[in-house]
């Protein structure tokens, strides 16, 4: 039997979030250096760069993206880049796929794999943005504790 209740949220959504209470945070958690763009992995192809370069400075600026989150992150990479694959290849075509016995007759129709393999794509993304607090919910629920444009503005009356 798996773990009850929701996955805990890890301290950094948190502060986002502005809960800062010491007893609503986790008690030893480890603190994971936050990653920089310095620390992109050299080995990724064209396409891997492309999302890697339109997502992981939003992430690295607003600290939710550590050394330890890369190899998640990638996955989410890779996921992104399969699902605009499949949605590619969707593109303009009869979502029904005809399957036909030895007479030509339909014998039944199903989905296009491309779009289960879509949508398959879409709810693992789906789950790592949560982790990442990429999706629509997450950003409403975290409140920046960055002070606007200016990281270092430390003025509450500014």
């Amino acid at each position: 039997m798996g773990l009850r209740g929701p996955q805990p949220k890890p301290s950094k959504l948190r502060e986002l979030e502005g809960i800062t209470k010491p007893c609503k945070m986790p008690v030893d958690e480890p603190k994971p250096k936050l990653a920089t763009s310095a620390d992109c992995p050299v080995a990724l192809n064209p396409a891997q760069k492309l999302v890697w370069d339109s997502l992981a400075p939003e992430l690295m600026r607003i600290g939710t993206l550590s050394l330890t989150d890369i190899p998640a992150f990638l996955r989410y990479i890779d996921l992104s880049i399969e699902y605009h694959e499949m949605q590619r290849q969707i593109d303009g075509k009869n979502y029904v796929l005809v399957i036909r016995n030895e007479d030509g007759k339909p014998k039944y129709a199903t989905v296009m794999p491309q779009i289960t393999i879509r949508n398959q794509a879409m709810a693992n993304m789906l789950r790592l943005e949560q982790h990442f607090g990429m999706t629509p919910a997450s950003r409403t629920r975290i409140m920046s504790i960055l002070g606007g444009e200016d990281p270092l503005n430390d003025d509450p009356f500014a």
